[in-house]
């Protein structure tokens, strides 16, 4: 009597379509975390830029002197995708020496003001900002 064998070595077609079809799901799920990644890494990179930007037109706005209130806007030279506001506005009243050997006229004023950088830029068709404050003394002399 002969003996038949009915398996072979080796895997069947259905076997062969589940290991693609596994594949295929886990190279794109692969495939969307990486661009999402690179998404975000370039997303990561205009804050990054906003906030340089931004510090150095705050460093600028500090080191100037007199110091009045205003409001400015522009476009940064270097970088024409990024647009800046200024506001350099009194924060609080100013207060004079409270030291009573003084005399009232020749006191000095201490004003504080708040100056406020707001960066701007278009990331695909949404606009993004990022804003930086600080504030700033300023000894005046009284008036």
């Amino acid at each position: 009597m002969k003996r038949v064998i009915l398996s072979a070595p080796g895997f069947t077609l259905l076997e062969i379509l589940v290991a693609v079809t596994i594949l295929a799901v886990s190279f794109t799920a692969i495939f969307h975390l990486y661009g999402g990644t690179l998404r975000n890494i370039e997303r990561g990179e205009h804050y990054a830029r906003a906030a340089v930007l931004g510090g150095e037109k705050l460093e600028e706005l500090l080191s100037n002197s007199p110091f009045p209130p205003m409001n400015e806007q522009g476009i940064f030279p270097d970088n024409p995708d990024y647009s800046f506001k200024t506001t350099i506005e009194e924060y609080q009243e100013a207060v004079g020496r409270k030291d009573k050997n003084i005399p009232r006229d020749a006191a000095e004023r201490i004003a504080l003001y708040r100056l406020a950088v707001k960066v701007e830029w278009k990331d695909g068709t949404a606009s993004k900002e990022l804003v930086l404050n600080t504030l700033k003394a300023v000894v005046e002399p009284n008036q």
